[in-house]
């Protein structure tokens, strides 16, 4: 499966109609619910990335790569800053992982499979579970 992007109400709403695993349509279900419920359901990006995703397709979708902070630095390396402000395991093979843009509520959130790049999963177990 390539990467998902929804960026708006109706491509977050659409994903409840896309033929997804199981798994991943219940998480789906369960976010939108709660960000329609939390009222930012308009000020939310819902990635999701797995094993086939790369950076560049993350970059060209959201414009920055959590490998790579602010400043130029790669995980890995002294100095790094950790890009996510919540980070946990949100279902059996998906990590959950909000960066938040801002003081007006925008926020990323992103989906990120077991599977997928195995230094983006080490960084979510690192920065959060």
């Amino acid at each position: 499966m390539p990467l998902l992007h929804f960026y708006d109400r109706a491509t977050l709403l659409g994903a409840l109609d896309l033929p997804l695993d199981p798994e991943l349509h219940a998480l789906l279900a369960a976010r939108i619910t709660h960000m329609e419920e939390a009222g930012v359901l308009d000020m939310t990006e819902l990635v999701v990335i797995t094993s086939e995703t790369v950076a560049a397709e993350l970059m060209a979708a959201i414009g920055w790569w959590p490998l790579i902070d602010p400043d130029g630095r790669h995980y890995g390396e002294p100095g790094f800053i950790e890009p996510f402000d919540d980070v946990h395991r949100a279902s059996a093979n998906f990590h959950r992982a909000v960066q938040t843009v801002g003081n007006a509520g925008f926020a990323f959130e992103l989906l990120i499979h077991v599977n997928a790049d195995r230094r983006l999963v080490s960084l979510c177990k690192e920065q959060g579970g």
